[in-house]
């Protein structure tokens, strides 16, 4: 029998099994595979679950913009004469008048407006509310966000948006500093559920375009000197919501004291003028039904006489 048979039929009737620090060496490198794949697993959920709150806060801020931009669509300006429907426009602040969904009984608040609040504090983004019944009702006071409901009259702050990493950048921005001008409002809020960490910041931006904001008229007009006048006309202002203009002709200066220089030279959006021969200097002031008024440049006529060449 040859010695490779004879050593295969011994290990055939051989039981005596693995060794201890075999079986130590197959348990170590068990439990070494099983520690790697739930660390990955454990990784997996954990970035699975990041990425799940920073679509949730992501699709919040989205409402939220959506939300804003029909409040802001609803403009309302308290009165004609009061055409300031934007309130406040700060870069984590915003204050405006809306048109509110009901009106309440024996309401005295004729236009049924109320005032929306924005504002970000500790990372949040808050929305409360202003309403009232009485005919007008000023802007409470609102320094902090949210402003405390019990001593300003907002409504309790609600959380419309949360884990923004704006810090000290601007949530909303304007295309003029001048409240009257306001005629469009850019949100721009940065979302990150995790700093410093993965997902990265990502932002949600829109435009929002004031269609019922009273914007400011536009003064125009030609000055011609005809014969012994000067025909003045306005007819190329204009205001961009269409209301009716009042117009008011402005005399700034005067070849010579004795030509006589009126503050106000008439009104009318066609007036004809008849100051004596010199040079002059003319404005025109126009004004919508809400108050909003544009002065124009000035412009010079010279009107010929005896003793005065143009």
């Amino acid at each position: 029998m040859a010695v490779g048979e004879r050593m295969s039929k011994r290990f055939a009737r051989d039981e005596s099994g693995f060794q201890l620090i075999e079986l130590m060496v197959v348990v170590t490198l068990t439990i070494v595979v099983m520690s790697a794949v739930l660390l990955l697993l454990e990784n997996f959920q954990t970035t699975t679950r990041a990425n799940e709150l920073q679509n949730d806060s992501q699709e919040q801020a989205r409402r939220t913009l959506g939300l804003m931009a029909r409040e802001l669509r609803n403009l309302a300006s308290p009165t004609n004469e009061l055409p300031e429907a934007v309130e406040r426009n700060g870069p984590q602040d915003l204050i405006f008048l809306s048109a509110a969904k009901t009106k309440p009984n024996l309401s005295l608040n004729v236009r049924n407006t109320h005032r929306v609040r924005y504002c970000v504090g500790s990372g949040r983004l808050y929305r409360q509310e202003h309403n009232w019944t009485t005919a007008t009702a000023s802007l409470p006071a609102a320094n902090t966000c949210p402003a405390t409901a019990t001593t300003n009259g907002w409504t309790t702050g609600r959380v419309v948006a949360q884990d923004l990493s704006n810090g000290t950048r601007a949530v909303f921005s304007y295309d003029s500093t001048t409240l009257t001008r306001i005629t469009e409002i850019t949100p721009r809020l940065h979302i990150d559920t995790t700093p410093g960490a993965s997902p990265a910041e990502t932002t949600i931006e829109t435009g929002m375009y004031l269609r019922n904001q009273n914007r400011v008229p536009t003064a125009a007009f030609s000055a011609t000197a005809s014969g012994i006048e000067i025909v003045l006309d306005g007819s190329d202002s204009s205001d961009p919501e269409g209301q009716v203009l009042t117009y008011e002709w402005l005399c700034t200066s005067a070849s010579t004291p004795g030509s006589g220089c009126p503050k106000t030279i008439g009104t009318g959006p066609v007036y004809h003028w008849r100051p004596g021969a010199g040079t002059y200097g003319v404005r025109l002031k126009v004004t919508d039904p809400a108050g909003l008024t544009q002065t124009s440049a000035t412009k010079s006529v010279c009107l010929a006489g005896i003793v005065v060449s143009c």
